[in-house]
């Protein structure tokens, strides 16, 4: 695969609602070559393109931002740090948990935050139900983990009211369709900026009062 710097930034420069810095661009090029490294070996993501790098595991990660209104993220099953870092080097002033049970991803976690000397993330590894309730709002992040109502049935515990759930999702979704408790939450599908031309939306959950 031919990933190059100057055609990654080229992609991300054309992300304009984004409007990310090139020193930031560079250090997410840093963080995919290294991610192409392992995956060669570890297979954490599945197979990898040019294409599906910028946009799926990139920009699409990046868009999650404009949903985002805690200064605390989990990012729940994180697995090779996606959407976890990319969003923690887009956003530096909040702090992100990445939570991880698979040992060979932590370790790669681990790896691409010492080389990129990236200090707002901690890694809790372990399972999404050991994890205690926060006193400060939560975002979590729930991407390609499960069905929304199960994700919901993880986090139960600690999503209390003030913090909200974003799920990656289609455009088109009819959250009708989902087993959902209503009147316990309240679901919406937010999509991203026209401009970043993604097919892809996300819900929105938030605990009721």
């Amino acid at each position: 695969m031919n990933f190059s710097l100057e055609a990654f930034k080229s992609k991300l420069l054309e992300a304009q609602p984004l409007k990310i810095h090139l020193k930031t661009i560079e250090r997410l090029y840093q963080f995919y070559e290294l991610l192409i490294q392992w995956n060669k070996i570890h297979n954490l993501t599945g197979p990898l393109s040019f294409e599906s790098i910028v946009y799926r595991h990139c920009i699409e990660c990046l868009a999650l931002s404009e949903l985002i209104d805690t200064e605390c993220i989990y990012d729940l099953g994180s697995g090779a740090g996606l959407p976890g870092i990319p969003l923690a080097m887009y956003l530096p002033n909040k702090k992100f948990f990445l939570v991880e049970s698979r040992q060979k991803r932590v370790q790669f976690m681990r790896t691409a935050l010492l080389n990129l000397n990236i200090d707002n993330v901690e890694i809790f590894h372990g399972r999404i139900e050991e994890l205690k309730q926060s006193e400060n709002h939560i975002s979590f992040l729930a991407r390609a983990l499960a069905k929304p109502q199960e994700v919901i049935r993880l986090v139960s515990d600690i999503f209390k009211t003030g913090d909200q759930l974003i799920i990656p999702c289609q455009k088109k979704l009819d959250t009708e369709t989902l087993e959902i408790n209503k009147s316990c939450y309240k679901v919406v599908v937010r999509e991203f900026s026209k401009e970043l031309k993604l097919n892809t939306a996300a819900l929105l959950i938030a605990r009721q009062q």
